[in-house]
């Protein structure tokens, strides 16, 4: 394609970017609940909710966190080279509206006319010899940073950093608590971890606000595994 063509085609896209922000962000109220059918809230009895982005909002700090966790795992697990550490987590590397191709592990941008957008075809951040050794490791890092709990304890560590504080949480949660409703939490994320976010956006009486609380449900396996035993446990994990 010629420069000339490219100028107007991104000059274009920037202006319907800015165009189509202006006006989504004074239709929306990102405080508003959607819903797709028409229910009136009387005839439910029951509310379940999940932990992480439902009642927890994470800050941008925590995808630096889980990025940085991830690099340094295959340095001190696999041996790597200290070099990768030179790379630095890329906020608008990926973003929405974005293809991957599973069975070639490319990251690409599809036109409008399901056309592959020339300089938008990435694997990784630059095509590397040893690839596939290479999805493999990264892959089981990024897992790591959850399964070790390398995530957790920091978070932990430095909640404000990481939890972004909801006004409106406890009150909604009290509301319906008074009208009789009965709810329960299930998450992946285990006990200690729930307890201290939960403490910092809903307070120390949390679990009074729940009927049943679940951790560590390993969902979605959750629904289908009839199998899994219930343990009771305290805030800290420990069997009861």
């Amino acid at each position: 394609m010629k420069p000339y063509l490219w100028e107007r085609y991104w000059e274009a896209k920037r202006n319907t970017e800015e165009l189509v922000t202006s006006v989504v962000s004074n239709l929306l109220n990102p405080d508003a609940i959607f819903s797709n059918n028409d229910r009136s809230l009387s005839d439910i009895e029951i509310y379940s909710f999940d932990y992480d982005y439902t009642l927890v909002f994470y800050s941008k700090h925590l995808h630096t966190l889980i990025f940085n966790a991830a690099r340094d795992l295959p340095i001190n697990e696999h041996r790597y080279p200290m070099e990768i550490r030179k790379y630095e987590y890329d906020p608008i590397f990926a973003i929405r509206g974005l293809h991957y191709d599973v069975q070639r592990s490319v990251l690409m941008k599809i036109s409008a006319f399901h056309y592959i957008q020339l300089g938008t075809v990435y694997r990784g951040l630059s095509v590397v010899p040893d690839e596939k050794v290479i999805e493999i490791d990264i892959k089981d890092s990024v897992r790591e940073v959850h399964t070790k709990g390398i995530m957790y304890r920091a978070v932990e560590a430095d909640t404000e950093k990481y939890i972004c504080y909801p006004a409106q949480t406890r009150a909604v949660l009290a509301k319906l608590a008074d009208h009789g409703k009965r709810m329960f939490l299930i998450t992946s994320s285990p006990s200690s971890f729930v307890d201290k976010g939960m403490r910092y956006i809903v307070g120390k009486d949390w679990r009074d606000l729940f009927d049943v609380v679940i951790v560590q449900a390993e969902k979605p396996n959750f629904f289908s595994d009839k199998w899994s035993p219930f343990r009771k446990v305290n805030v800290k994990g420990v069997l009861l």
